[in-house]
This record gives structure tokens, C-alpha cells and sequence, in this order.
């Protein structure tokens, strides 16, 4: 580190230059950054649902209705107008009505009455559409324009659209709330009133440049592009503030803002460090999950930490020393408290602090296991668009779930004997196909391109409508029933399902195997990280066991609330609390093991907790903070669960870090050397241990004194 302080500070000017070289192009790439906003693209291709779109994809020319509109009408006639309507929408490649299967020539009362009421009823027209993919915010807009805005939409193109509007808007306005909050944390935190911007600057830059690569690369997804950025912001934070106020510490005794900062790079360097390694690790579990939300998101942290490390030790010090006489000018008093007494009460409580925890852990490990998961969007928001429309709709039709069955083509008595197996399954509204709508005895060339609905060269197409929701228990059953029919009927011989609740079904499976191999990535990966950092193997342990339950004890609350929680989110931020709040224990480990070589265990935890709780308050401030304003600027119910955990759960594992790690430490005090490499603590009576064998670990010297 000192060679790349030297080289650093000697092409300061250099450095800030590459800087605002690469924020221009990075950041007009950024502009460009094409966001997925289609969930069932990140499932594993070989999910039978997956398979599924695919061949549906390839072998029929039509796609399937994505998207139920309903229409306030005067009367069959101007329903057909609408309808023709509908169909003139750019993007819109398809449209069922009522005339698709009766004949409106003939009075309405001699029409069969359940069909009729299934897309007429008390002045209403229901239409299904289907809109290209691509054309989602443009057409469901133009839908919603018809009839003076009375048209309600909803469907997978209508959630679509949502996503795509909100995405952007949300994140801009999640960082616009974000900033001004957090400029007010560092504004407190330390003693400058030009450092703050200074961090937000770096960070900022080194956030942009990671949203230019993804755009490079490709694409990234809705979820990806609401929680990445702000995670970014609220992780690589802590390197800043680590690094300034050691330049500010270093500043009080020298005159000269160079070797101030190069002592400060140097004091700071294995901290900040250990902090990017463990962030990298923890984020990389992400990577190896089968659902492709995990790759995306967590390429995107692991970059993110890279570029913000990179970023503190080069545009942060340049920046630094450039603004040094704006810094000096603007010192401020100190606002945090000293956190002496606060030091002192948690040292005192710490028998009681520890079976408080140890009472609630159990019960939270057993009812973050009872969980009721969502693995989707789930319900719409209350009070949003869709859910308005979907109650509107819902008072006058129903709203149904559609899936498709795909088999083999060729077999007519295997198709009726689906029609008539599926039929009888409970959850199970109608079946349409092409032995229900036309009858096999008539030849499809007598009946043109309704065929083409139906069948394709391989394959014969079965919608089944049901009355469940997109997932759940119910709607999970009936999708493993109707697989199962459809596997019996055509034995050896491969058969498809798609839809949201086999597209959610099949997110189920593929999550829930994910979490175990994920969760175990993560906790052996830390440990080898701190393994090596304390060369102890008991300290890692009580770290771990520290953060694990805060994460039992935030992912309980749901359970114990009576409310869902998306599963996705419950397991990316686990992930997310492992390789972030893990900081707090390793500022605590090692401010504790160098005050334990010079003093008895009680007096060394006192003066450790008074050094390391100001940064630890400031880190985990950051992150609840971020974690609120996601929860509380996203309409998305994905995003919005994973920002109330995230913000739940930073104020919950710095309290268990305060609380829960001391004691743990004080109850193992002796066990700690004999489980650590050439360690030696003090001893009454043999003076302090200032043997230059001891293990350095990380000194933490970054953190606000």
C-alpha cells in the first residue's frame, strides 16, 4: 500500500482526469441500459416451464393472450367496434372476443349464456389480448386511453408495463431521497462539511461506472437495477469514511496534506480491504444460484465492491488532497457522543443481554423455517393501478389464471382423455382445445387457421383455465396434477405446462434448492475470510453465530406478523446481511483483541465498544436507511419486501453486534487464545503482551474516533 499511495498521490491529477474520461463514457452507457423486466426469463432453461415458452415460441404462430381488458359498452355492437379498436394498438398482435365464438349475426338471448356472459355482462366487455413482448408500457397505455380512461388491464402485460415504468422512476427517486439523508449521516459522522460530498462523489462515480458496464454487457434486471445501486451506495460508504477520518486523525499532526493521506491509505488499507473481500465472497454465493436473479444481482455487487474499493484508494485520495484547504476551512464540531456510558451499560447487561438473545433465537430459527413464501410479484399493492383494476374487474367477470399444455401431436384419444382427467381436477374451469371447440371427428382443413390455434407440426395445445391464484398451495397441487395426468397419458414421451403458476411453481423449486447451497457458500466462505484475517478459529464462529441470528431473528418477523414474504428477497438478503453487517463484528474483533493485550477483559470490551460503535452506528444508520427508502419508494412487491428487510435487518445485526457478539467474547475470553495462532492476551500481574508474534489483525483505524 505504500508503493501505490506513493504512485497514486504522485498522479493525483492523472487519476481524476481517467475519472472524468471514464464517468463520460460509462455514463452515457448508462443511458442506453436495456432492463429485463420479464421474471420467467431468469429461470434455468431447463425448467419445464421454460422448455415450455420456448417450444410454445417456435411451433405455433400465435402467442397466447397476455393481458384481460375490460371495456364499458352500449350493447354487442360497439363491443365489436372496440374490439376492432384494440386491435389498430401498436403492439398489439392479437384479440378474442365474444364473435371469436359466437355467431353475433343472431340475437344475443338465443347465444348460449354462459359463453356470452363470459365476455359480455352489465354493460361490460372483456377482452383478451395479446400484446408483443417489447410493446408492453405503449400498448397497455394506449388500452387504458380507450373509453375516456375507464378500460381496466391486467395480466402479465399489464405488470410488465408497471415494472417498466416504475423501475427507472423508483430508482431515481429512491437515490434523490436517499442522498440528501445520507449527506446528513456523514455530515454528522465527521468533522468536515466539504468530506461528505466528496464521499458521495466517489461512490457516486464508482455507481455509475458499474451501471455503464452492465449496460455493456447486456441487460440487467428491474430487481438488479432498484436494489444494486443503493446497496452499492451503502456498503462502499464505509471504505470512504474508513479512509477520511484517518486522513483526518493523520492531518492533526502534519502540515502536509500528502503525507497525511499516505499515512492514512496505509493505516486504512487492511480494513477496508478485509471489508471489500468479505463483501465480494458474500455476494459471490449469489452467483451460483440456478435462478438467474442471483447471477445477475450478484455480478452486479461483486463489480460494484470491486470498482468502489478501486475507487476509495484512487479518486477518493486525489480528490482529498485537492480539496484539502475547502476541508480545513469547513471543520465543524464533533455531533456524535462519545458512547462512554453507552459502552459501560452494555457491558454491565451482558448476561442479561445474552439469554434475552438466546430466548428469542430459538423461537425465530423455527418461524423463519414456517414461513409463508411468495416466489412472484404476488399480489398487487394496494390502492395501485392494477389492483383497481383487477377489483374492478373482478366484481363483474372473474379474473382466471390460464395454463398451457403442451404433448406430443397425434394421439386424439389422449387428448380427450386430458379434457376429460383435467376437466375433473379441482381448481379446474374449462378446458379448450381442439376436441372441445371443433370436435376430432371434423378434419382441420375444413376449419382453417382456428387449427393453427390448436395444433402445430409436433405438438397439440391445451388451454386450461383455473380459477386459482398465479401460485400458492392450491394453484402449486393442481399444477403438479395436471403434469401428472399428462405424464401418464404420454408415457416416455415429453410433455410441457406453462403459465404464471407453472412459471411460479417451477421459481419454487428452483429458490428453495438454491437457498441451501447459496447460505452455505456464504458462511464458508466468511469463515475462511476471517480465518485468515484473525488466524483464529473460534473468533469467525462467534461472528457468524452473531449475524446468523440477527438474520433468524429479522426473517422471523413476517411469521410472527401473520404476512408473506417473498422468498427471493428472504434469501438475496441473507446474503446481503452476511457480506455487510459482518463488518460490524470484524471492527468489534479486532478493536477488542488489541485492547485485551494490555488490559483485563471487562475494561478491554469497555474501550472497545466506545472506539468501534460510532462507525458501527454510522455503517448500519447507512444501510437501514437505504433499506427503508427502498421499501418505502417501490411500488414492486419484490423490490419493497427486500428493502424492509435490508433496513430491518441492518439496525438488527448492529444491535446484536453490540449486544450479542461482547458477551459472546467475555464468555469465551479464554477459550479465544487457545483457538488462535500465537495470540496472548493480558494477564494480571505479567503486564501487558506486546509480543511481536501476536497476529495483527486488521487494525481498523478508519473509523470515527
Amino acid at each position: 500500500m505504500d508503493w501505490i499511495a506513493h504512485q497514486v498521490l504522485r498522479f493525483r491529477k492523472t487519476i481524476i482526469t481517467i475519472f472524468a474520461v471514464a464517468l463520460a463514457v460509462f455514463g452515457t452507457a448508462a443511458l442506453t441500459l436495456h432492463i429485463n423486466y420479464d421474471m420467467t426469463q431468469y429461470l434455468p432453461t431447463d425448467a419445464n416451464s421454460t422448455k415450455a415458452l420456448s417450444v410454445m415460441e417456435k411451433s405455433f404462430k400465435k402467442d397466447l393472450p397476455n393481458a384481460t381488458v375490460m371495456v364499458p359498452v352500449n350493447g354487442v355492437a360497439q363491443g365489436k367496434e372496440y374490439k376492432e379498436k384494440i386491435a389498430k394498438i401498436t403492439g398489439v398482435e392479437d384479440v378474442m372476443w365474444l364473435d371469436d365464438s359466437v355467431d353475433l349475426t343472431k340475437p344475443v338471448e338465443s347465444l348460449d349464456q354462459k359463453t356470452v356472459s363470459s365476455y359480455y355482462k352489465d354493460g361490460k366487455a372483456l377482452y383478451q389480448v395479446t400484446v408483443e413482448a417489447g410493446d408492453e408500457q405503449a400498448a397497455v397505455g394506449a388500452l387504458k386511453d380507450l373509453a375516456g380512461g375507464k378500460t381496466a388491464v391486467i395480466g402479465n402485460a399489464a405488470d410488465m408495463a408497471s415494472s417498466q415504468k416504475m423501475a427507472l422512476n423508483q430508482s431515481f427517486s429512491a437515490m434523490l431521497m436517499l442522498a440528501p439523508i445520507i449527506l446528513i449521516v456523514l455530515i454528522v459522522a465527521t468533522r468536515s462539511w466539504v468530506e461528505p460530498l466528496l464521499y458521495l462523489a466517489s461512490i457516486g462515480a464508482s455507481i455509475v461506472i458499474n451501471l455503464g458496464i452492465s449496460s455493456m454487457m447486456g441487460e440487467i434486471s428491474f430487481i438488479s437495477m432498484a436494489v444494486v445501486p443503493i446497496l452499492q451506495l451503502a456498503v462502499a460508504l464505509d471504505y470512504a469514511v474508513f479512509l477520511s477520518t484517518a486522513y483526518t486523525a493523520a492531518r492533526e499532526t502534519t502540515t502536509s496534506s500528502v503525507d497525511a493521506m499516505r499515512t492514512a491509505m496505509k493505516k486504512s488499507a487492511t480494513s477496508i480491504f478485509a471489508s471489500a473481500l468479505v463483501g465480494i465472497f458474500a455476494f459471490a454465493a449469489l452467483i451460483s444460484m440456478n435462478f438467474k436473479i442471483g447471477p445477475d444481482m450478484g455480478w452486479g455487487l461483486v463489480r460494484g465492491v470491486v470498482i468502489s474499493y478501486i475507487t476509495v484508494i484512487t479518486l477518493l485520495p486525489a480528490l482529498t488532497v485537492a480539496s484539502d484547504k475547502w476541508i480545513q476551512k469547513t471543520h465543524h464540531r464533533r455531533f456524535l457522543p462519545s458512547f462512554t456510558r453507552t459502552s459501560s451499560a452494555l457491558v454491565k447487561i451482558r448476561i442479561l443481554a445474552l439469554i434475552i438473545i438466546a430466548i428469542m433465537v430459538i423461537p425465530s430459527y423455527l418461524g423463519q423455517a414456517r414461513n409463508s413464501f411468495i416466489y412472484g410479484s404476488g399480489d398487487a399493492a394496494a390502492g395501485s393501478t392494477i389492483a383497481n383494476d383487477t377489483a374492478a374487474i373482478k366484481k363483474v367477470f372473474s379474473t382466471d389464471n390460464s395454463l398451457v399444455l403442451l404433448v406430443p401431436r397425434g394421439d386424439s384419444a389422449a387428448e380427450k382423455q386430458i379434457d376429460s382427467e383435467v376437466g375433473d381436477l379441482a381448481g379446474v374451469k374449462s378446458i379448450t382445445s381442439y376436441a372441445t371447440s371443433v370436435g376430432n371427428q371434423v378434419p382441420e382443413q375444413y376449419i382453417g387457421s382456428l387449427a393453427d390455434t390448436f395444433y402445430s407440426k409436433d405438438y397439440a395445445r391445451i388451454i386450461i383455465t383455473v380459477t386459482t391464484k398465479s401460485e400458492g398451495e392450491a394453484a402449486f397441487h393442481l399444477v403438479k396434477q395436471i403434469r401428472a395426468v399428462a405424464s401418464a397419458l404420454y408415457p416416455g414421451q415429453q410433455t410441457y405446462l406453462a403459465g404464471q403458476s407453472a412459471n411460479m411453481y417451477d421459481m419454487k423449486n428452483t429458490v428453495t434448492a438454491d437457498n441451501e447451497r447459496v447460505d452455505t457458500i456464504t458462511i464458508v466462505a466468511i469463515f475462511v475470510i476471517l480465518l485468515l484475517l484473525f488466524r483464529s478459529i473460534i473468533l469467525p464462529i462467534l461472528a457468524i453465530v452473531t449475524i446468523k441470528s440477527a438474520i433468524f431473528i429479522n426473517m422471523a418477523i413476517p411469521y410472527f406478523m401473520g404476512t408473506e414474504l417473498s422468498f427471493i428477497g428472504y434469501l438475496i438478503v441473507s446474503v446481503i446481511m452476511m457480506g455487510s453487517a459482518i463488518d460490524y463484528g470484524i471492527l468489534l474483533l479486532d478493536h477488542y483483541l488489541a485492547e485485551r493485550r494490555t488490559q483485563p477483559k471487562i475494561p478491554a470490551m469497555k474501550s472497545a465498544l466506545k472506539q468501534a460503535i460510532p462507525a458501527m452506528f454510522v455503517s448500519a444508520l447507512i444501510l437501514t436507511l437505504a433499506g427503508i427508502t427502498l421499501g418505502a419508494t417501490s411500488s414492486n412487491a419484490i423490490v419493497q419486501a427486500m428493502g424492509w428487510l435490508i433496513g430491518r435487518g441492518g439496525a438488527i445485526a448492529f444491535l446484536a453486534s453490540i449486544t450479542l457478539l461482547p458477551s459472546l467474547l467475555l464468555v469465551f475470553d479464554r477459550l479465544i487464545p487457545k483457538l488462535s495462532l500465537k495470540l496472548t492476551f493480558f494477564t494480571p500481574g505479567a503486564g501487558p503482551t506486546t509480543s511481536p508474534t501476536a497476529p495483527t489483525a486488521p487494525s481498523i483505524e478508519g473509523e470515527i474516533q
